[in-house]
């Protein structure tokens, strides 16, 4: 006999306070065979307490305690064995009050309860003995204790299809079914005959599982073992709880997936296939396969857990173990997220000899965070854009951990766009013998576009450690890059730029990477538009070279500054060894634009002693700007004693080249391997030159020329007629303009020994660098060396460049002696209109007011969205902050270029908070570790100066322009149950709106025009044993940024 008191949802304290010590409200009598049930949810579950005291008469003076009178079922599931582990031979009996939650117990259903073995025996009850409601319970689905007993309750008029587990049709009836009731509970396999013993008997629970995968709130049983042989499907808002269990390829799966005509090629090994699908979740089971060698087609789709056409779906702390070995033809996937899939997130989940092939076909934002994958047959992770409508857009691949990938670590190709592949770890590529995966074995394939490559390190690879065309727009930053010890990992990061499409010519920087032993570190290849800044790189130890630049493209634009290459070890690889090498096949190419500036190249005592030769800088090609890089050879030798060559071309001819401001110490300079170039004021120890040599001027002045110090000139003398005088030319007519320089004031010209420059002094002290040669024809000028005032000009040599008129502190940019393209910032003193267009000379001395700017510390300046701010140069070793400007830009926006040397704070930006206002500002450090959007208000751009060492550059960036279409200034939230609240900034020019499908996010307003800030909250969780995740758009009429906010268990 059993009595039901049903409490609904309640928390357990308030069931608690109600059975302690309160006296019953009704005189009960309970005989010794009775039990009383009384059932309350909490936090979704469903809970059941049964009165153990003795049996007698409890009248209202009786009193009851959850400790000694109550005993508790946890499972929710009120079973026959259930009450005989909870009671034994006890009777039973529950009361109590509820006075203090407002409602009382209630003791006023009596409910005869029928009992039935199995669902066999359920199928024959005679109904017309019962009424609508009568309750029957089960003790199992086919046996007792075998997991599927439950209680049902008859509905008289229902037709629902049976199903054997939740539905029961009893023999020869057609219409009424007996009705599993779940109080809450998620329905598990065991209710429809599943055994989940396929480790003891090998058992197929296939038909159970179907029949599970019908219903939306499901899980399987902790720590059980199912077989299964068909594909399972889930519903739309299923979610599948799996209590650490685990799912089992049975050996029937070849008899079934893999071969009944039910099933397309592409469902081949699929164990769980999400078609058209949205809002599914699966978590915490186990997919194995072991012991079973099926085979199935080579299909790029197939997958053991499928996304087709699947909308905000979560995969998370589910296992797919594989046994595949290497060497075998397998294709398939631990999961495949294909057709117009979006927002699939894969969460915390392991993968044991197969990878995950996270985007084909078109589909958008898949998330693939926090996943160890090891011994993948093939590539680790996967995006294949071969859909030329349908684009991939906006995967997400963060901190997953790869372990000896049988071909490529990461592999993002064809119509993909904006990927992000952050703090991920790659140990080991190209594991795999078939089809000689080994000549695959990139970590990182980064080949379509806009991708972001950033903070991955990568380990034992043999090809590539990561390619990225050099024309697609790639970000690759601060990626540790380690080769193999055995030297044998070809290419740290290969930048190939051989495609043909029509949108690559975009900029792709490698900045900030560390590059270790491999025998080329940098690979800068390609005949189609390479547009490549590699900067800021650390390169130790390449075995052949440090960064290549192989073009034959007449457009190549190549910047690469301020690297540094270290070699520690000798050169015994048969070849010479360079730090920075250019190449090409097509010597002719006149067009391109190849910088090589600012590098730092040394060379440890541990690195001499080789058989063979190191070239610190080998130039191969024409047009090269080689400047201001620093090598130091250390005074190295070979096993034959040859020295390290600071630059050497050896045959490779690069004309039109320029190599100026470049420091070459302990190591030899070979100028005569170099034709129709020029050089400027470089600082070489060892110099090798021919007579016959078709330079412009030497570097440094030959031994054999004359020698002076400390000559003072006289004002009103010109440039031309001083260097006659101290008997350094002999021939008039070579003079040409130079007749026309005058300094104004006395000034000292200097010749000195090796390694000094021919000097002309200024008032402030600061010289002019001239080096001459035998005709002593004086082509250039160090940039921002020199005080216009102080020295009358023509036309001939002074060229306007930039702006055509100038308001006092403004900068503009003009060109001194017309044919050297010697550029120096400088502003006027007064307003100024030139009335040139730009390339035409000044003419006559009215411009003299012109003067070379100085800054003080902190200065401030305000932009407007137009403004162009160039550089700031703070010169080294000044206790007064003086700069120098320069400017450069970048596709459609302004770039302000901050160059500091030595001091502390190097300005302000003060942002124009009217009309226009700048839509974006980023103030990046050296380090890049700032990047903030600034609307209006006042920017400080500062240096700690105990960080920097004399001599050595450091670079800030601010860039302005129009605004991206949309930003915002976080990405991903994650709550506890209890929820909270936070504010985010929505940047943007346009009207935007927020579209969120779930009920349990408030936001502080849905729409705007402009920037603003708003702020969302997020609600408890009434059911917090379950998380929750929402995917937010946040879009404008141009483009959308997604905000995911989980709230996750407890």
């Amino acid at each position: 006999m059993n009595q039901l008191i049903h409490l609904g949802i309640i928390g357990t304290e308030l069931i608690e306070v109600a059975f302690n010590n309160k006296a019953l409200e009704n005189p009960i009598t309970v005989n010794s065979l009775d039990y009383f049930e009384i059932i309350a949810v909490q936090q979704n579950s469903r809970k059941i307490w049964l009165f153990v005291g003795p049996s007698g008469e409890y009248n209202g003076s009786s009193t009851l305690a959850t400790e000694q009178d109550f005993t508790l079922i946890d499972s929710g599931i009120l079973t026959s064995q259930a009450i005989q582990n909870a009671l034994g031979d006890k009777p039973v009996l529950a009361g109590g009050n509820t006075d203090d939650t407002a409602k009382t117990l209630r003791d006023d259903v009596n409910i005869k309860q029928n009992v039935a073995a199995n669902i066999a025996n359920l199928k024959t009850v005679d109904v017309s003995k019962i009424k609508d409601g009568d309750e029957f319970s089960i003790t199992g689905h086919s046996i007792k204790g075998d997991g599927g007993g439950g209680v049902f309750f008859w509905n008289a008029s229902s037709t629902a299809t049976p199903d054997d587990g939740t539905i029961i049709q009893v023999n020869g009836q057609t219409n009424g079914r007996f009705i599993r009731k779940r109080f809450g509970t998620p329905v598990i396999p065991e209710w429809f005959g599943a055994k989940g013993d396929f480790l003891e008997n090998g058992s197929n629970d296939t038909e159970a599982l179907l029949k599970l995968f019908k219903h939306r709130n499901i899980a399987l049983t902790e720590s059980k073992h199912y077989g299964v042989s068909e594909s399972l499907i889930p519903l739309s808002d299923t979610i599948l709880e799996g209590n650490n269990s685990f799912i089992h390829v049975h050996p029937d799966i070849e008899n079934d997936v893999l071969e009944n005509p039910e099933y397309s090629l592409n469902d081949k090994g699929e164990v769980i296939k999400c078609r058209d699908v949205e809002n599914v979740t699966l978590r915490n089971f186990t997919i194995k396969k072991d012991g079973v060698d099926y085979a199935f087609d080579r299909k790029w789709e197939a997958g053991v857990i499928t996304f087709r056409d699947a909308d905000h779906c979560l995969v998370n702390n589910v296992t797919v173990d594989y046994d595949f070995a290497f060497g075998q033809p397998k294709f398939i996937h631990g999961i495949v997220v294909t057709g117009l899939s979006e927002y699939v997130k894969i969460d915390s989940c392991t993968f044991n000899t197969v990878g995950i092939h996270y985007a084909i076909n078109g589909a958008k934002y898949t998330h693939i965070e926090n996943c160890i994958i090891r011994n993948s047959c093939q590539n680790a992770l996967t995006a294949n854009g071969n859909s030329s409508i349908n684009y991939i857009i906006g995967c997400r691949i963060r901190n997953n951990k790869l372990y000896n990938c049988g071909r490529m670590g990461i592999e993002d190709w064809g119509q993909v766009f904006g990927t992000l592949i952050e703090g991920n770890e790659i140990y080991g590529v190209g594991k795999n013998t078939f089809e000689d995966y080994a000549n695959r074995a990139f970590g990182i394939s980064a080949v379509a576009f806009d991708i972001s490559v950033i903070k991955n390190i990568i380990e034992d690879f043999g090809e590539y450690g990561i390619e990225a065309p050099g024309h697609k727009g790639l970000i690759i930053k601060y990626n540790l890059i380690k080769g193999k010890d055995d030297a044998t990992s070809k290419v740290g990061i290969m930048n190939n730029s051989t495609g043909t499409q029509e949108l690559a010519k975009k900029l792709t920087i490698l900045e900030g990477n560390t590059i270790e032993y491999c025998r080329t570190a940098i690979n800068i290849f390609g005949s189609n538009y390479p547009n490549v800044n590699a900067v800021n790189n650390i390169i130790l130890d390449p075995i052949v070279s440090g960064i290549v630049a192989d073009y034959t493209s007449p457009n190549a634009k190549i910047n690469i500054s301020k690297n540094k290459i270290y070699f520690t070890q000798p050169n015994n690889t048969g070849d010479f060894r360079r730090g920075i090498t250019t190449n090409s096949s097509d010597i002719g190419i006149s067009g391109s634009n190849v910088n090589i500036d600012w590098n730092y190249i040394f060379y440890e005592e541990s690195a001499a002693g080789g058989s063979d030769i190191d070239i610190a800088i080998r130039p191969g090609t024409p047009n090269l700007n080689i400047a201001f890089n620093f090598v130091n050879g250390n005074d190295n030798l070979t096993s034959e004693g040859r020295e390290v060559l600071a630059l050497f071309s050896f045959g490779s001819a690069a004309p039109k080249s320029r190599v100026v401001f470049n420091t070459f110490i302990g190591a030899v300079t070979k100028y005569q391997s170099l034709e129709d170039c020029y050089s400027f004021g470089n600082l070489s120890d060892k110099i090798e030159n021919s007579q016959n040599q078709k330079f412009s001027f030497f570097d440094s002045p030959p031994i054999s020329k004359p020698t002076v110090s400390g000559i003072i000139g006289k004002g009103g003398k010109s440039l031309a007629q001083a260097l006659n005088a101290f008997g350094l030319i002999n021939d008039n007519s070579n003079l040409k303009e130079y007749n026309t320089i005058y300094p104004s004031n006395n000034y000292t010209l200097n010749v000195a020994q090796k390694d000094q420059f021919l000097t002309i002094g200024s008032q402030a002290s600061v010289p002019i660098n001239i080096i001459v040669n035998d005709t002593f024809e004086i082509n250039d000028i160090i940039e921002g060396r020199i005080a216009l005032n102080s020295i009358n000009f023509t036309g001939e040599n002074i060229t306007i460049v930039g702006a055509t008129s100038a308001k006092v502190g403004d900068f503009f940019k003009i060109r001194i002696i017309s044919e050297t393209q010697a550029f120096i910032y400088v502003v006027p003193k007064q307003s100024i209109t030139f009335g040139f267009k730009k390339g035409q000379a000044l003419e006559g001395s009215e411009y003299g007011e012109i003067e070379m700017i100085n800054i003080p510390d902190g200065a401030t300046y305000s932009l407007n969205r137009n403004t162009k701010i160039p550089a700031l140069h703070v010169k080294e070793g000044s206790t007064e902050q003086s700069f120098s400007i320069n400017y450069e830009s970048f596709e459609n926006n302004d770039v302000k270029h901050y160059k500091v040397m030595r001091g502390q704070t190097a300005g302000k930006l003060t942002l124009d908070n009217s009309g226009e206002a700048i839509p974006r500002c980023q103030i990046l450090t050296p380090n890049g570790k700032t990047n903030k959007v600034v609307q209006g208000g006042t920017v400080d751009v500062h240096f700690i100066s105990s960080k920097l060492s004399n001599g050595t550059r450091f670079y800030y960036w601010a860039a302005t322009g129009d605004l991206e279409d949309i930003l915002i200034s976080e990405t991903s939230r994650n709550f506890n149950s209890a929820g909270g609240n936070f504010d985010i900034i929505i940047s943007t020019l346009h009207a935007w709106s927020i579209d969120d499908d779930s009920d349990w996010i408030i936001f502080s307003k849905t729409s705007g025009v402009g920037s603003d800030r708003i702020t969302i909250t997020v609600e408890a969780n009434p059911t917090p044993e379950i998380s929750r995740v929402t995917n937010i758009e946040i879009s404008d009429s141009f483009k959308s940024e997604q905000l995911t906010i989980q709230q996750n268990v407890g």
